[in-house]
């Protein structure tokens, strides 16, 4: 049978070595102890003075203070020092140091056994034992300290009542024994119960700690813009509604900016995402550096920024401030060894005068910016009451706009197309026309708004659908009526998925592609979104459909154009042929027009035809194809079957001149 080594257990717990958090904890507390001990020193020693012998307890009680009082100062500096580690020569200086807290009390038991009555032995014996477990209970997280301290205490009385032959050694002797034991063991548990609960603590702070830090991640992932480490559309948000409900409580007025950045896919679409990246950063740089520190300023998204200008700035203040914010952002920007020329306009709203709410004022500074690009680059405009007045006349126009579209009330019209030498109906452009219960709106005006606010999808959907039913019509009527031009908006060259779905409904409606001519514009190559509108156009002309370039000769790029796309037809634009009987520059232009297209074998068609005298220049020139007044406006569906029927084309003479100038609609908005 193999005995436990208790002895082995005893030396291996008072030859440890505490941890730093075990002495800090002692020393924390020494201070308290060291002040005790002084209090009782001079309280034991006025309660025996006269019994013991005074100038012997003066020195004891200037003894007991002189120890505490070292205690109190070197422990003190102790408690200044950063300490990682304890050294086995730093806790023997602990044990020493305790031991000699301890001595003072020890003496003066012995003191009292050998001069005392049994008044002063039990007075000193009572205050000893106090004062070894209250220094037990203090040292607890440092056994060995605690065992250094109770044999200071205990061994002299112990031994002075061995060599004296005192009556109550034993008894006292065996209790001194068991006494010191017992809180050993007590101070022990409770010292590892501290070093547990503080494991526990430090696990504990350490799961806060990771909680604190991936909420702080967290809140970085939300509210921050990772590419460029500004506030992100989040942030702004929610500090724009913090605005507005301060500048509602004080009575007080702020700004706020939107600006973007111009030909900013060109730079990502030319240099790539990275350099975009790059471009976006160097931006929200110089934003912060031109920007005063109580500015707030935010990356919204893509290359949208918006700043918030506090403290009631005035209008030249805001005008200043924009000017500078353009002048910053337009600076040449070094990126990767190249050289990129970022440029930007600016759009301003203030509260409350422009909106009294955060989504309003966003929304109006937003307006703002939109007029500030119309006017070109480097331009801040700041809302006014005309933009307003704008504004409310298009959000109605929109709502107006949602309602014809779901009654079908968007109308088809068709201006005819003649053949200049065989004098006959060559095809039809169809024209949607609204006639809304206050008048007729043109399509300058509803197109765009349809664009903006994204109805032109549904738009073109139900125009399609009302040209499919005509066509249909016809062709059960017998008539004739060539090739039908269709528009082409911008914007749906932007969206192709959408484009190319409507025309396959067109299809699927009994509509041959070769009986249809897509009539696109410059516009469908210019500005975002633009890239892909060659391939979508071959696309479109791989299901049948032809193609015609309107509007031919105003733009820089028309000939680039005619290169690169399946362009079956160009039409002369009508301010070349309103000039033509009296410019020379524009008959040069219809001539050059002409030639260009029967080298490149395409077809000719002739807008605004409103007199005889143009008719006759363009037979010379070689034009096949007229369109204008000068044979009809735009006819209804069943106008031009009955005009169709009777022949009123033949020999190119205008059975119904409309001569007198433009078609004028109704364009004015409540």
């Amino acid at each position: 049978m193999v005995l436990p080594d208790y002895f082995g257990r005893v030396r291996d717990v008072l030859l440890e070595i505490p941890g730093v958090e075990d002495v800090k904890a002692v020393l924390k507390k020494s201070h308290a102890g060291s002040v005790v001990s002084s209090v009782n020193a001079v309280t034991l020693a006025v309660a025996v003075w006269g019994n013991l012998g005074s100038p012997y307890l003066l020195l004891w009680c200037l003894f007991a203070l002189s120890i505490s009082y070292a205690s109190y100062y070197s422990t003190k500096r102790a408690l200044t020092r950063k300490v990682s580690a304890v050294s086995a020569r730093g806790t023997r200086k602990i044990v020493f140091f305790t031991f000699v807290g301890a001595l003072p009390w020890g003496i003066i038991t012995s003191a009292a056994i050998i001069h005392g009555g049994g008044y002063e032995q039990t007075i000193t014996f009572s205050c000893a034992a106090g004062m070894t477990a209250g220094a037990t209970f203090m040292l607890h997280r440092v056994t060995s300290a605690c065992v250094s301290y109770a044999a200071g205490a205990v061994l002299p009385p112990v031994l002075t009542g061995l060599f004296v032959a005192y009556s109550a050694y034993w008894p006292i002797a065996v209790f001194a024994v068991m006494f010191v034991v017992y809180l050993t063991i007590a101070a022990r548990k409770s010292g590892n119960t501290a070093r547990e609960r503080d494991r526990s603590v430090h696990s504990l702070s350490g799961a806060l700690d990771e909680v604190k830090a991936t909420k702080a991640r967290m809140t970085h992932m939300v509210y921050v813009d990772h590419t460029t480490g500004m506030p992100n559309r989040t942030a702004f948000v929610e500090r724009l509604a913090e605005e507005v409900a301060n500048a509602e409580k004080n009575a007080s007025w702020f700004a706020v900016f939107m600006l973007d950045l111009d030909r900013f896919k060109n730079v990502n679409d030319t240099l790539g995402h990275a350099t975009g990246d790059l471009l976006l950063a160097v931006i929200s740089s110089r934003l912060r550096e031109v920007l005063a520190e109580e500015i707030f300023v935010a990356r919204l998204g893509g290359d949208e920024f918006a700043v918030i200008i506090p403290d009631g700035p005035t209008d030249v203040d805001l005008d200043t401030t924009a000017r500078s914010i353009i002048d910053k952002v337009c600076e040449v920007a070094q990126l990767e060894g190249r050289q990129v020329f970022p440029a930007t306009s600016v759009g301003g709203a203030r509260y409350p005068e422009d909106g009294v709410d955060a989504e309003e004022i966003l929304k109006r500074a937003d307006t703002a910016l939109k007029r500030a690009k119309e006017l070109g680059r480097g331009q801040f405009v700041l809302f006014s009451p005309e933009l307003n007045q704008e504004m409310e006349r298009t959000t109605w126009l929109e709502s107006e706009l949602r309602k014809a579209i779901d009654r079908d009330e968007i109308e088809v019209f068709y201006q005819p197309k003649v053949d200049i030498f065989a004098g006959r109906l060559a095809g039809v452009e169809a024209l949607a026309r609204w006639n809304h219960e206050d008048g007729r709106i043109s399509p300058d005006v509803f197109f765009p708004v349809a664009a903006d606010c994204g109805l032109l999808p549904q738009l073109t959907r139900s125009i399609l659908a009302r040209i499919a039913d005509d066509m249909r019509a016809w062709d059960e009527d017998g008539v004739n009526v060539g090739r039908v031009a269709i528009n082409v908006h911008p914007l749906d060259l932007k969206t192709p998925n959408e484009l190319l779905a409507n025309l396959r409904t067109l299809m699927e409606a009994g509509i041959d592609p070769r009986s249809v001519v897509l009539e696109v514009t410059e516009g469908c190559f210019v500005g975002r979104g633009t890239d892909s509108a060659p391939v979508v156009l071959d696309t479109i002309n791989e299901l049948g459909f032809e193609l015609s370039l309107d509007d031919f000769g105003t733009g820089y790029a028309s000939l680039s154009h005619l290169r690169k796309l399946p362009v079956a037809e160009i039409k002369i634009d009508k301010s070349f042929v309103a000039g033509i009987c009296r410019n020379r520059p524009d008959r040069a232009i219809v001539a050059a027009t002409v030639e260009l297209a029967r080298g490149m074998d395409l077809r000719v068609v002739a807008e605004g035809v409103e007199t005889r005298d143009q008719l006759v220049q363009l037979r010379a020139f070689g034009v096949e194809v007229g369109q204008g007044y000068y044979w009809s406006r735009p006819v209804t569906a069943k106008e031009l079957v009955s005009e169709a029927r009777h022949g009123i084309y033949c020999g190119g003479q205008p059975v119904r001149n409309a001569a007198g100038g433009e078609d004028h609609h109704w364009s004015g908005l409540p």
